[in-house]
């Protein structure tokens, strides 16, 4: 008995031990990478001193939650309200400890609210290499605050986005949930979280830190199988690459930024595989005039080219970047200086300031000969020519900084994106002639486009160039051509004027030379005659309108009309004309409902400004072009008159739609093409202790504390794409995000708790053809189970067994005893019984034998 309660015991002690080692430490991130983390912190006099603390055993928490070291993690901190201040930068605090204790040493300012001038303040004193921020770490900003910031937030959060920096953003309670999406970085559904009240914040820790774990582990550059990805900050592409650097040399770069610049064009080419068969990178310098400082197939090895590098000379003076543009094209990419034919070809441009001369035509070039074009320009340079040297998407070819020091900023990012382009070099060649790849639509229906501009005197000088350069973009879009797309462009003010007709530029290269040449007239805004005159001197046979051609309008106006605008627009819409309206700042939104045609959400464009035009040109050369192909299903009387029969039991025996369908007119001609264009998405999960299961299974269990990882992976169709894991529990919903590395990602949770019971699911995404696709897995059911309630239910029935047991014993005990009782007493009775009689009998003898 006593050994077995003491083997009880030991059951106990041993379930309690196990419980201890496999506790969950909450979402404790385990990651190896390097991160510079900076906490932007709102003090401002509108947060009270509870709320105040809230954010401090906030703050303590999530820290706790990483490995601080000067290898590891780091972290700074910004305090703000009117002004910014920084409390300590990223290499104060080495250890975990210093930095909990500087935590709790935390004061509130009180003030204001100027976030934007706070973001400005991090960027420019908090993410630099003397503070302690490294090159080859994972950089990392998170804003917490409770209002609405006083200031402008969206050029300061772009410049800590363009430097290659996460933003995340934390509002409470009044915080302007506008003002936090503008401010976070994509998907925002990762990086942005909104809360009630402060005391919220504790509840969002652990999803938090998974975010930023994951996060940080793909600032590693992905570390993937892919023998093609980028890793680290080093691109190990076997692909061959010519790769032209354009350097801006002029005179109001300071000496320090052009050393500078030299560092960031040492450390960039440092990430390359140099090599006749691999990547091959020349050099121009420019002010006014361009100089080739080496060509593509001058240096052959890495440290040749370094040792040239070092020995770069400033030249000094004007800046024309359109003749430098215009140079690297006609004496750069050539074969005879070592451009190969089956190489990716990209030039890159630095530049800090306006170009005297035009880069579009030549930017243009460029492109149409099949270079990439990055730009990235520093300090005041115009980011209106910038967008428009640089290819699409703007958002990976483009670089806006502050100044020469955050070139080493984006060196991490940059590599990534070239060493993908360098990959995707081949480009997807689309399957459906007519669809719309990137911006450029190459569909083989006929066009014809009549631009109307307003050209009134409310519209200032640069608004003007940004109207051509919109223009410039949206033309090159297309295949210009008799047989093709033809483009007329009309001007007006009080009173319209041709600039010119459909059939007067035949070519795009007539056609670009002419928007270069273009002249604002100034004036009233009269958009109702304008629409008038059009119709009836612009679509007109004489002047090269096409009977079988889709005929467009396209206005573009930032004005409210003077005259009537809805009769005219009518008789366009009637004469079949498909008419767009863009309209820009104070211009009349209803009347451009009335003027475009429908539907209405495929047609009108409203803009704050004429800068953000340049953002539209993707979608509306889409809207186009899909435009223009439908075209092609009016043509045919034929085809409207037939009527297309699917048999649904030809269908569902497994046959293409194509078999399965018949016509009334056996002169008519259908193509169907049906695909599902991406497979489905296989989930699975893995843990420390209990396998692999794979999604088919309805449910997974994972024991708690224990380490597990939700796998995503998708068959092979298509490079790149990311997974989107969507967590569902019976309390919230959580998505976490990874780039596709090899098709796959793995989500990895450094502790099972059971907040992490619930359903997962996969979701593919990818861009194809400049359209965004996703497939999702099936659900995924898992449960943390708790090995400690399976031993106390062990050893609960185990002492239950072992009572009842001990019952039974005493019971029968206790039962025999009674049973035992009176037979002894019978027994006794009897015996004395015996006894009495016998004694009885003895003493009777006696007496006889006396009386004889």
């Amino acid at each position: 008995m006593d050994h077995l309660l003491m083997l009880l015991l030991l059951l106990w002690s041993s379930g309690l031990q196990a419980e201890d080692k496999h506790q969950s430490t909450g979402s404790q991130c385990e990651s190896t990478a390097k991160a510079d983390i900076v906490l932007l912190v709102d003090g401002s006099g509108s947060i009270g001193s509870e709320d105040y603390e809230n954010i401090k055993s906030f703050l303590n928490q999530t820290v706790s939650n990483f490995n601080i070291g000067p290898d590891k993690v780091q972290i700074g901190l910004v305090q703000y309200d009117s002004t910014p201040r920084t409390e300590w930068h990223l290499n104060t605090h080495q250890t975990k400890q210093s930095l909990l204790e500087a935590m709790a040493k935390l004061r509130q300012p009180g003030g204001g609210t100027n976030t934007g001038e706070a973001l400005k303040h991090i960027l420019h004193n908090n993410f630099k290499p003397n503070v302690g921020m490294r090159a080859d770490s994972h950089k990392i900003a998170i804003l917490i605050t409770d209002g609405q910031s006083s200031d402008d937030v969206s050029l300061a959060s772009q410049h800590l986005k363009d430097a290659g920096i996460d933003v995340y953003a934390i509002g409470v309670g009044n915080a302007n949930e506008a003002q936090l999406r503008v401010i976070a970085s994509d998907p925002i559904k990762n990086h942005m979280y909104m809360l009630s009240d402060f005391s919220s914040l504790l509840n969002i820790i652990n999803n938090l830190t998974i975010n930023l774990c994951n996060s940080t582990n793909s600032g590693l550059g992905l570390q993937a199988e892919d023998k093609h990805q980028s890793t680290g900050s080093q691109c190990e592409s076997t692909a061959k690459a010519d790769i032209v650097l354009l350097v801006d040399g002029s005179g109001s770069i300071g000496s320090e930024d052009y050393e500078n610049i030299k560092s960031f064009l040492n450390q960039t080419v440092s990430n390359f595989n140099i090599g006749p068969d691999k990547v091959q990178i020349g050099l121009v310098q420019y002010d006014s005039t361009p100089r080739t400082e080496w060509h593509l197939n001058t240096h052959q090895t890495k440290q040749s080219l370094l040792e040239a590098m070092a020995k770069l000379r400033q030249p000094g003076g004007g800046t024309n970047t359109g003749e430098a543009l215009k140079h690297i094209l006609h004496n750069n990419f050539k074969p005879n200086v070592g451009m190969r034919a089956d190489s990716h070809k990209i030039a890159i441009l630095i530049t800090d300031g306006q170009s005297s001369d035009d880069v579009s035509l030549a930017s243009q070039h460029l492109k149409d000969a099949g270079i990439d074009v990055y730009a990235i320009g520093v300090g005041n340079a115009n980011q209106a020519q910038l967008r428009v040297i640089a290819s699409d998407p703007i958002k990976n070819h483009m670089y806006m900084l502050s100044d020469f020091s955050s070139l080493l900023n984006i060196i991490n990012n940059l590599t990534i994106n070239l060493c993908n382009s360098t990959n995707s070099g081949l480009g997807l060649q689309a399957e459906d002639k007519h669809q719309s790849t990137g911006s450029q639509c190459e569909s083989t229906a006929k066009a014809d486009i009549v631009l109307l501009v307003d050209g009134s005197g409310s519209i200032g000088s640069e608004d003007y160039e940004n109207i051509k350069s919109f223009l410039n973009q949206t033309v090159s879009n297309f295949n210009i051509g008799p047989d093709k797309v033809q483009i007329g462009l009309v001007q007006y003010d009080s009173t319209p004027r041709t600039e010119w007709h459909l059939n007067t530029h035949q070519t795009k290269q007539s056609l670009l030379e002419a928007m270069a040449k273009l002249r604002q007239p100034g004036g009233g805004t009269n958009t109702g005659k304008a629409l008038n005159y059009i119709l009836d001197n612009n679509f007109k046979p004489n002047v090269g309108m096409h009977a079988d051609s889709h005929k467009i309008a396209i206005l573009i106006t930032d004005g409210e009309s003077s005259d009537d605008v809805s009769l005219a627009s009518q008789h366009l819409k009637d004469a079949g004309i498909d008419v767009y309206a863009i309209g820009v700042g104070n211009a009349n939104e209803a009347q451009l409902r009335v003027i475009a045609s429908y539907p209405v959400k495929n047609h009108v464009y409203t803009l704050s400004d004429f800068s953000s035009l340049l953002n539209i040109v993707n979608n509306l050369t889409i809207n186009l072009c899909n435009s223009t192909n439908s075209s092609l299903g009016r043509r045919k009387n034929s085809l409207a008159g037939s009527v297309w029969r699917i048999r649904s039991d030809c269908v569902q025996s497994g046959s293409t739609l194509r078999e399965c369908a018949s016509s009334s007119s056996s002169s008519s001609i259908v193509e169907l093409i049906c695909s599902d264009l991406l497979v489905q998405p296989i989930i699975s999960v893995s843990s420390t202790m209990d396998g692999v299961s794979e999604a088919q299974q309805q449910g997974f269990q994972v024991r708690r504390g224990s380490k597990f990882t939700i796998s995503c992976s998708v068959q092979p169709q298509y490079p790149g794409g990311s997974f989107h894991l969507t967590f569902t529990s019976s309390y919230t919903t959580y998505n976490y995000t990874l780039p596709a590395v090899h098709h796959s990602a793995d989500f990895l949770f450094p502790a099972a708790d059971p907040v992490h019971q619930g359903s997962y699911s996969c979701v593919y995404e990818v861009i194809v053809f400049s359209h965004n696709f996703s497939s999702e897995s099936r659900l995924l059911s898992l449960t943390v189970t708790d090995p400690t309630v399976f031993i106390i239910t062990l050893v609960v029935l185990l002492v239950t067994l072992l009572l009842f047991i001990i019952a039974i014993y005493f019971i029968r005990k206790a039962s025999r005893g009674q049973k035992s009782g009176p037979q002894e007493n019978t027994e006794l009775d009897s015996y004395n019984l015996g006894v009495s009689k016998a004694e009885g009998e003895s003493a009777e003898e006696e007496r006889s034998q006396r009386a004889e």
